[in-house]
């Protein structure tokens, strides 16, 4: 049964299962209060863990692939840290049952580790353990745990502490010694890559004397592991720690770049072998499940005998066997289905309950909510004592006892009923005291009459009812609660595998209880990139060149469907027999199907015409035969005109009017053909002219190349391992521009252009998606898929339909990042497609445009004038301009209001603009010779003007100084290391300067102190100006406190670069930006949901009345009936009644409305 020394509880957190244990602590699945699953480590006496103020350090460490600590108490007994809860097996037992791994999943796997480091040693701990059994391979990829021997890195440490540590992944230095430092780690990651890769340790022997010997004096044996990793590991195994990498430098060269959310992304496609994932469900889910599977009479068999395993207070009791055997038939088998579903435990009969089940549970929770655990327990416990000694009437109840045990009989409405034991007890009891005690006969008779009635179920005591009726209320608020954060629960892992089904279960959940949690869940669903997925039914698949239509074909049976509504269109049941291969033409009118007589139309559902063109053709639809650049076996040309069939003598083309093939001079082995059918490109052939048969231009592309012309046919896009090249049809020209992913991402496979030809999305082998500008050298956004990439196209101007190997479609929403397509700009873009046309530089519009304090503005460049934007219209409507002449370079921005705005050009020229007067309030110039001007702010007054200038890069330090607007200097000069930001507090007493070396100025006093110690990216006041948040370059967000100007609180847990920062009206909510953009909660530091896309890097945010406003116009609604509004038109679907009833049972619907 329960292990006598195991606590069942520590803190707020209840034990469940046992992990795991070592020398230092035991570690068990726990539960919160809220049922939020954690892994928490119990340590022992001995472990000898640091002082508290260290632990702490570790709450610091950013969940970069690692399992972020949660909670800790070293002073209480026993002392607890809590963690993150990793669901999946150990490095170690992934390699020993799987194999060693390698290719891209050792790729990302160093890559996952590493990244860990570089968090864990931002924070300032060291690791000092990291092995094998510490890196959980987790569904989010690799997550680094247990920080139980971890040392901050404070000037308090010592070297003299005892060495701790697994002898086969311990730096040389620490066997001589010497502390760990971050070196240490770097030596440990590279022991644990050799491990993934070959399944041993780099140093063996069979004492750990032999081992540290190896470590100590020889070499390791690398040959196993694959270039260009083996490199990177054997300098990482230096014996000199001075000579190995940081951990930095492991990430730059894995990735090509140092951040840790670049390498999570990458990371998170780590999996643990087939048949090895991660341990049971959490186990309220798990008891859901089987409750769930269960028939109502056995249903409320499980509230029976669970209910009388607790006890008053929450705790819990053992049952006994012949408690279970008085409740009757079918209770002992489902105990068993309990017990055999790990719910329960059982032991020579008794039947036994974790604590942490409770919480763990809502169903279970809300059903103890409802009892009177008290009452029910002193009927049940003299009725078992009763029985067991024979029925004496000595061991009947009596006085307050019995009292109390009629009143709970009399008033009972709950789930527990009694035994026919229990009913025997009471009466008994109930008789014997009325013939003690006559002297209370009136008083006794009438709880007599109770509980003849509460016997028969058929009524209860008025008072008792309306205190039930209220305990019923708020069981029922805590129960619906609970429903409400387990579907937003639900909805994000539904997110990629039934988006519209999850956006839409995130609207019933705010509909349901309106708590911060589901409020973040409404924002999760807006950001979300998934909009839908389709999973046709089984068999032959093909989908149309425009990405509209599917053709299922299963024996002589064809189905067409609409992918943008998911539904069924047309049933062909006459195909020949059998199908060697299947297309649709664009718009899901036209069908070919190829068979041994040839291939054959259906339009409309209907045969047309005899069979033409070649028979036997190659089947290469398996993924496992096909290269992925290579067209299907049977494809229509995107207009419809032209088929192209895969023989086995190469690709021939076939006209679909006149049924004959067109003549091109070669055979090609991969084709594609341009929109209108007058053009098409050939693997060694060239670009051909269809209509004449005659070679236009040679083409670089090799038979295994991707190929796809964009929507003017008049760009062709060859996708390999070298990424996408972009040929000029016309010409046959190639252009300058290189569009190559990570080497991680793979082979460039496939690519699909934009409506308006001016983006291109490109599908890798490993499964990546990048979005590419043309033009542009550095892709706009990248997406990793669970699936291989079969092909992808943009339905519609801002989807991305994207088709896996697995069948399944799934859309994925690009409006973001599509500049003009749809954005506060227009659906369609009108606005900026006018300013283009006006001022006839692309990059110039594409620079961000400052947004006023109130995000009522948008201040928008032109080379001859500052466009003036109201974002209050729909559509947003230009109110004019300012004559402001600005380069690309040159700063401009609001002041505390949208009345003011001052600009700066790089020679020096500084002007504040009254902007409803559309005229110059002050203008000076603070030109010195070399210097240029790269930053200029306005005081909220506006009588003040900081100007930052730089000596052009040469020495890295800038200058900020302020001036009136007469041009005066009122403040000599602050220098600091690569400045470039300046912000006022809102009283105007201090002067922010962010950079490497932050600066806090006082105009007044002329005070200059440095601000912390680490690079600032970002700051922002609150609104009444007694709090800065920060971001620091390593990516956390800080409170400072003003009035102390000291840190407060702990930082927020960001995990992304900061660009930007602002406050609501009212301080209570923060939005960050980056490549994204997230809001925050800031009296709990809670994130309203997952970052939404920004479609560029950003730093300008402001806070409107109803909505936050970023630079690149995006707007994301914060008020929560707008929020629902909008994920519900974006779900646009109804939530079934069966969905309905597994998702939220017992629950009042809360229907998301396509129409709101």
């Amino acid at each position: 049964m329960a292990d006598p020394e195991r606590p069942h509880h520590v803190g707020g957190y209840w034990l469940a299962a046992r992990l795991g244990a070592g020398g230092q602590a035991v570690v068990y699945e726990g539960y919160d209060e809220d049922g939020n699953r954690v892994a928490v480590k119990v340590l022992r006496p001995e472990s000898g863990f640091g002082p508290d103020r260290e632990v702490a350090a570790l709450s610091r460490v950013a969940s970069f692939c690692t399992a972020r600590v949660l909670a800790h108490d070293l002073e209480a007994d026993p002392p607890y840290l809590v963690s993150e809860f990793v669901d999946g097996p150990s490095l170690r037992h992934a390699v020993l049952d799987g194999g060693p791994y390698g290719g891209d999943d050792l790729h990302r796997l160093a890559t996952g580790i590493a990244t860990a480091m570089v968090a864990i040693h931002a924070a300032g701990v060291v690791h000092r353990d990291l092995k094998p059994d510490n890196v959980l391979l987790g569904p989010h990829g690799p997550r680094v745990i247990d920080f139980g021997i971890a040392r901050v890195l404070d000037a308090s440490s010592t070297s003299t502490m005892s060495v701790a540590g697994t002898p086969p992944y311990m730096a040389p230095e620490v066997f001589r010694g010497n502390k760990a430092g971050p070196a240490a780690d770097v030596y440990a990651w590279g022991a644990v890559m050799v491990f993934a890769a070959t399944g041993r340790p780099p140093f063996q022997g069979t004492t750990d004397a032999a081992v540290i010997y190896a470590h100590l004096h020889t070499e390791p044996e690398l040959s196993a592991v694959p270039e260009p990793l083996r490199g990177l590991v054997a300098r990482a195994l230096e014996k000199d720690p001075a000579r190995r990498p940081s951990a930095s430098g492991l990430l730059l060269e894995l990735i090509g770049g140092a951040e840790p959310e670049r390498g999570s992304r990458v990371a998170a496609r780590v999996r643990p072998p087939q048949g090895l994932t991660g341990g049971r469900p959490p186990l309220g889910e798990l008891a859901e499940e089987v409750y769930g599977g269960l028939d109502a009479t056995r249903q409320a068999l499980v509230a029976q005998i669970l209910l009388r395993a607790v006890m008053p207070g929450n705790a819990v009791r053992e049952v006994e066997p012949a408690e279970l055997e008085s409740l009757g038939q079918g209770a002992e088998e489902v105990a068993s289905v309990l017990a055999e579903a790990g719910i329960i435990t059982r032991d020579e009969g008794r039947l036994a309950m974790s604590p942490a089940l409770l919480r763990a549970w809502p169903r279970l929770r809300a059903w103890a909510a409802s009892e009177d655990i008290s009452g029910y327990r002193v009927v049940g416990d003299g009725a078992m004592r009763w029985q067991a000694y024979g029925r004496r009437p000595g061991d009947l109840l009596h006085g307050s006892g019995l009292d109390q045990a009629l009143r709970w009989a009399a008033g009972h409405t709950g789930r527990l009923t009694l035994t026919s034991a229990e009913r025997e007890f009471l009466a008994a009891a109930q008789a014997a005291a009325t013939r003690r005690h006559r002297i209370r006969r009136t008083v006794t008779a009438a709880l007599a009459v109770l509980l003849v009635v509460a016997l028969t179920a058929t009524g209860v005591a008025e008072y008792q009812r309306r205190e039930a009726e209220a305990q019923r209320a708020t069981v029922a608020r805590q129960l619906t609660e609970v429903t409400a954060r387990q579907l937003v629960a639900k909805a994000a892992e539904l997110r990629t595998v039934d988006p519209a089904l999850g956006m839409a279960l995130s609207a019933a959940a705010w509909q349901l209880a309106p708590l911060l949690e589901t409020r973040a869940g409404l924002h999760s669903a807006l950001a979300q990139t998934e909009l839908d997925r389709f999973v046709p039914p089984s068999g032959r698949i093909a989908i149309s060149p425009d990405g509209g239509t599917l053709v299922v074909v299963d024996g002589r049976r064809a189905e067409l469907w609409d992918l943008a509504s998911g539904t069924r269109t047309t049933e062909i049941t006459d195909l020949p027999t059998p199908v060697d291969a299947v297309a649709v033409a664009s718009g899901g009118r036209l069908l070919a199907v190829s068979g041994s007589k040839g291939v054959r139309l259906w339009q409309d559902g209907r045969r047309r015409g005899d069979a033409f063109g070649p028979s036997g053709i190659a089947d290469y639809l398996d993924m496992e035969n096909r290269w992925p650049g290579l067209i299907a076996p049977l494809e229509f040309s995107p207009s419809g005109g032209v088929l192209m069939a895969k023989t086995v003598n190469g690709v021939q083309l076939w006209s679909v009017d006149s049924r004959t093939q067109l003549v091109v001079p070669g055979t090609p082995q991969n084709a594609a053909v341009a929109p209108g059918d007058r053009y098409a490109a050939l693997t060694g052939v060239g670009i051909v002219d269809l209509k004449s048969g005659a070679k236009l231009h040679d083409l670089p592309a090799t038979d295994f190349d991707g190929l796809a012309f964009s929507p003017d046919g008049r760009t062709l896009a060859i996708s390999n391992a070298e990424g996408v090249r972009l040929i000029d049809r016309v010409t046959g020209t190639q252009t300058s521009e290189k569009y190559q992913a990570t080497p991680e991402a793979g082979t460039a496979t496939r690519a699909a252009f934009s409506p308006d030809g001016r983006y291109f999305a490109m599908a890798h082998s490993a499964g990546q998606i990048a979005l590419w500008q043309v033009g542009s050298g550095i892709p706009v956004m990248t997406y990793d898929t669970s699936d291989m990439v079969d092909d992808l196209w943009f339905a519609g101007e801002h989807v991305l339909r994207v088709a896996g190997a697995s069948g399944a479609v799934t859309d994925l929403d690009m409006s973001p990042y599509l500049l003009g397509q749809k954005s506060i700009f227009g659906q369609k873009g009108q606005l900026t497609r006018e300013s283009l046309s006006a001022q006839g530089s692309l990059s110039a519009q594409e620079s961000e445009r400052a947004v006023s304090p109130d995000g009522t503005l948008l201040a928008l460049r032109h080379a001859d004038s500052l466009e003036l934007i109201s974002t209050a219209s729909e559509p947003p409507a230009s109110l004019g301009r300012l004559p402001a002449r600005l380069g690309l370079q040159d700063s401009f921005g609001f002041g505390s209001s949208a009345d003011r705005l001052v600009t700066a050009t790089g020679q020096g020229e500084v002007t504040v603009w009254d902007v409803p007067g559309r005229r110059k309030l002050a203008s000076f110039t603070v030109a010195e010779p070399y210097r240029f001007v790269s930053d200029v702010a306005l005081s909220p007054d506006g009588k003040l003007v900081a100007v930052t200038d730089n000596d052009g890069g040469n020495s890295g330090w800038t200058r900020t100084t302020i001036y009136d607007l007469t041009g005066r200097r009122v403040l000599r000069p602050v220098e600091t290391l690569l400045g470039y930001d300046v912000l006022f507090s809102p009283d105007g007493d201090t002067l922010i300067v962010l950079g490497a070396q932050p600066r806090r100025v006082t105009p007044d006093t002329s005070e200059d102190v440095p601000l912390g110690q680490q690079a600032l990216t970002a700051a922002a006041f609150s609104p009444d100006g007694r709090t800065l948040v920060v971001a620091t370059r390593a990516g956390q967000i800080v409170h400072w406190d003003t009035r102390t100007w000291q840190p407060s609180g702990l930082p927020y847990p960001a995990d992304d670069q900061v660009t930007g920062l602002a406050f609501s009206a009212d301080g209570h909510t923060l939005a960050a930006s980056g490549d994204g953009v997230t809001l925050w909660d800031v009296a709990t530091r809670t994130r309203l949901g997952q970052g939404r896309p920004a479609g560029r890097t950003t730093s300008q945010l402001a806070f409107g009345e109803d909505e936050l406003v970023t630079g690149w116009g995006l707007k994301i609604p914060l008020r929560p009936d707008d929020l629902l509004r909008k994920v519900c038109r974006r779900a646009d679907r109804v939530i079934t009644a069966s969905e309905w009833h597994r998702y939220a049972p017992g629950m009042p619907t809360r229907p998301c409305e396509t129409g709101q």
